[in-house]
């Protein structure tokens, strides 16, 4: 729970896409301050296909959260 409210209020992260499970990805995502942090997303949430390994960005501001494949 940690991990996704740190995720809605960061402006620019990292992730990469770990482990998946049915309609579940396991993402690790990188912080600003360099820490590596895991958490669970629904699969929905990808414009890209969900595939181990792949290469993310979440931005976010006070109106959108957007994520973008690499």
């Amino acid at each position: 729970m940690n991990s996704l409210f740190m995720m809605l209020f960061a402006s620019k992260m990292n992730g990469v896409i770990d482990q998946i499970y049915k309609d579940t990805v396991i993402v690790e995502l990188s912080a600003k301050d360099g820490h590596t942090h895991e958490t669970a997303l629904p699969a929905w949430l990808f414009p890209c296909a969900v595939e181990e390994g792949v290469e993310f960005q979440i931005y976010n501001n006070k109106e959108a959260l957007l994520i973008k494949c690499k």
